[in-house]
């Protein structure tokens, strides 16, 4: 069983072709088909031959699979959360994860920056710790960024969930997020 982010179920079809094994492949797949650079889709084309089953987390993903792989499967990716008839209140927008590059808060901020003026009710919650903290914090304060708050970890993070409207993820990249 291969947890794939990238290039990993390749280098285990690879193995299994020069090792002439009976073993079974089976390619978690957390990340988009599309999502993959030219050349990777390419060799997943001709390596995943090799693969015995492909599980997506998506009914699209699983579209661009079936293309060139005879057995997908779909195993949704589920959210502890049950579903609410929420309306937009409270007025906060959301954010969760670490205050590093990847996350890319910054892009975030600068995009409230830019709306500013139409979210005078609103408020952006970032939720989270972690090495940029410094840097968005003083980023908010130069820009003199109103309702933006770098709230840090939180032991209950289903109530912090429960009080948002709306949850914006700004990361460079996700293996669809969990």
């Amino acid at each position: 069983v291969v947890h794939n982010m990238g290039k990993l179920t390749l280098f285990y079809s690879i193995l299994k072709i020069f090792n002439k094994t009976n073993h079974k492949i089976v390619s978690l797949e957390h990340g988009s088909f599309i999502g993959r650079k030219t050349f990777v889709k390419l060799f997943s084309k001709i390596l995943y031959r090799k693969v015995d089953t492909v599980v997506s987390l998506t009914n699209c993903d699983k579209e661009n699979f079936d293309k060139f792989h005879r057995n997908v499967v779909v195993i949704p990716n589920i959210s502890p959360y049950p579903p609410k008839n929420k309306t937009l209140f409270p007025k906060v927008v959301l954010s969760v994860g670490r205050l590093d590059d990847n996350k890319n808060h910054i892009a975030l901020i600068k995009s409230w920056e830019s709306i500013q003026s139409y979210t005078n009710e609103w408020e952006l919650h970032i939720y989270g710790s972690g090495g940029l903290k410094d840097y968005l914090q003083s980023y908010i304060d130069k820009k003199n960024l109103k309702n933006v708050y770098l709230k840090g970890l939180s032991d209950n993070i289903s109530d912090v969930y429960d009080n948002a409207s709306i949850m914006c993820l700004t990361s460079k990249y996700e293996g669809l997020p969990m």
